[in-house]
């Protein structure tokens, strides 16, 4: 039986969920989870082949919630990292600043222009994405467990937000604003393309958002949000109704679903 560890935040929960309500899917390996809430794994460090941490405070955190403050690499033949930032959020926040000539939304330098988003090369904003990219919680993540194992890491996108942040406004504009003028695709392929490429150059495997949970590009549908849990020693505790930006069992067994495939293991029927 071999074992995968799943590091993360608040997204990590789906994948404990999943963990359980498919382990029959899964025969030849299990899930264990490592993670809390926010950037407590930010405080974590590979040290002598051990993934532990000088902070007392975080280690607590993580111990309270999974049992356990430290783990050894060796004891994992593969790694998952959920959430931590790795999200169409960041491509959102860019083209919100700027425009490509690719875009359904751009007519030429003039129209970018004026709606405040001036046109910028191709080479220019891939070199922006990947700066921003790189300086998640996730994609850094991945590059300290690269650098202390062979075994393989996969980094999964963290789901899109749910349609109903069309109703809202603040946080939410650049993706009001993205999905009304057409460009929602664009933006969403363009986030899985260089998340992708970014992975392969750290020696690492991008897992995208599936296809089947996707709504114009930015939105996960919502029979993948429906149901999802928090992140906490008590199981099954649901988030509020209004929370936009959770996936469920059923999205998360989606992307492990992926990690198996990539691993060459069976799932069962």
């Amino acid at each position: 039986m071999r074992r995968l560890c799943v590091l993360g935040n608040s997204h990590m929960a789906a994948f404990a969920t999943a963990a359980e309500d498919y382990a029959a899917r899964w025969p030849e390996f299990r899930l264990d989870m490592f993670g809390a809430h926010g950037d407590v794994l930010s405080r974590f460090e590979v040290r002598d082949g051990w993934f532990q941490s000088d902070d007392a405070e975080a280690r607590a955190r993580i111990e309270h919630l999974v049992g356990r403050d430290s783990f050894a690499l060796s004891d994992y033949d593969g790694f998952i990292v959920t959430g931590l930032q790795v999200s169409v959020f960041t491509f959102v926040r860019m083209f919100r600043e700027l425009s490509s000539v690719d875009m359904p939304s751009v007519e030429g330098a003039l129209s970018a222009m004026e709606d405040g988003r001036p046109l910028a090369s191709k080479a220019m904003l891939r070199a922006y994405g990947a700066e921003r990219l790189m300086r998640t919680s996730g994609m850094k993540l991945a590059r300290i467990l690269r650098a202390a194992t062979e075994a393989p890491i996969f980094v999964a996108s963290q789901p899109r937000p749910s349609g109903r942040v069309r109703e809202r406004s603040g946080a939410y504009l650049g993706f009001i604003q993205l999905a009304a003028r057409g460009d929602g695709e664009f933006v969403s392929d363009w986030f899985d393309r260089e998340a992708a490429e970014l992975c392969a150059a750290q020696r690492v495997q991008f897992i995208p958002q599936p296809a089947q949970t996707v709504e114009q590009g930015l939105f996960t549908a919502e029979s993948f949000l429906r149901g999802s849990v928090r992140l906490a020693r008590r199981k099954g505790l649901a988030h509020d109704e209004d929370d936009v930006l959770h996936a469920n069992a059923e999205f998360a067994r989606l992307m492990v679903d992926q990690v198996a495939v990539a691993m060459n293991l069976p799932i069962a029927a």
